[in-house]
């Protein structure tokens, strides 16, 4: 996940517990395309504690979550970064983003699943926070 999801600083983790939690997601990753590769796709999260949990977890929390100032319905940009690829446009599940005159323009029907601003090379997307792309970056070269 890109730095620049959220452009401000609530995570530090230390150099080596991002390593570590990166490791452990890289081998879950594989352990999970293996089992699919093999006919056999996980069931993991699709019981009632899951549900319950995700309720609980995300849900509600997301109901509380609207009332912060970082809540958004739909992404920021910034439109001095935007080239108009349209690279954002195509990834969309929900054909939420258009490209008007030259930059993208975001609908009302925002799931928030990120795949903009992973897909947007130029960082001028912004899901959470109150300002545009910050240039820190863990990523930044």
């Amino acid at each position: 996940m890109p730095a620049f999801i959220l452009d401000v600083a609530i995570f530090s983790y230390s150099a080596q517990k991002n390593e570590r939690v990166i490791k452990e997601a890289n081998a879950k990753l594989e352990r999970v395309a293996q089992a699919f590769a093999a006919g056999n796709p996980p069931q993991e999260g699709l019981g009632i504690l899951c549900r319950i949990t995700g309720l609980l977890g995300q849900g509600l929390w997301m109901e509380i979550w609207d009332k912060t100032p970082f809540a958004k319905r739909k992404p920021s940009l910034d439109t001095a970064r935007c080239s108009g690829c349209g690279e954002c446009a195509k990834s969309c599940p929900m054909r939420n983003i258009k490209i008007a005159r030259g930059k993208a323009k975001f609908g009302e029907r925002c799931t928030i699943c990120y795949r903009c601003v992973n897909k947007c090379r130029q960082k001028a997307i912004t899901i959470l926070g109150k300002a545009k792309n910050l240039e820190k970056s863990c990523h930044a070269p």
